[in-house]
């Protein structure tokens, strides 16, 4: 079998064209949230107490909302991305189930968080940080530290 320089050089780029460009990570610690940490706050409903928590992670935030009446939940909501410049968290549950949280007036005491379900994660990017005086899915709520 007679191999040509051609033939040789076809299997060069071949090989060349598989291999992975690798991918280097520039500051991965730019876009963690600061406020990585467990946060509650008390409130009522027609006379039942309710805690609700977020315990936030890097790479994860357990919710649970627990009381003496109907509206105990709890679960997870695995993280997709965060922008640190209006501190907005997207992240999926794992029924596919997707959350939009905004985070402000963070301090080592107290944070103040918006929660809201959507659709598509990429249209999150896009939602406007809700008003200080919104209503809308159960406005802006104050937590405190644990």
């Amino acid at each position: 079998m007679r191999i040509t320089i051609f033939s040789i050089l076809i299997i060069l780029i071949s090989l060349s064209s598989c291999t992975k460009e690798k991918i280097e990570i520039i500051n991965p610690v730019k876009d963690i949230p600061n406020f990585v940490a467990t946060w509650s706050r008390t409130y009522d409903i027609l006379g039942s107490e309710f805690k609700a928590t977020y315990k936030i992670d890097t790479n994860e935030i357990y919710y649970s909302n627990k009381g003496s009446g109907p509206g105990n939940t709890d679960y997870i909501i695995e993280f997709d991305s965060y922008q640190e410049t209006d501190k907005r968290w997207i992240g999926h549950r794992d029924n596919n189930q997707y959350y939009l949280l905004f985070f402000k007036d963070i301090d080592s005491e107290s944070i103040t968080i918006y929660k809201q379900k959507v659709d598509n994660p990429n249209d999150a990017q896009n939602i406007a940080i809700p008003a200080d005086d919104t209503n809308e899915n159960y406005g802006w709520n104050i937590y405190y530290k644990e």
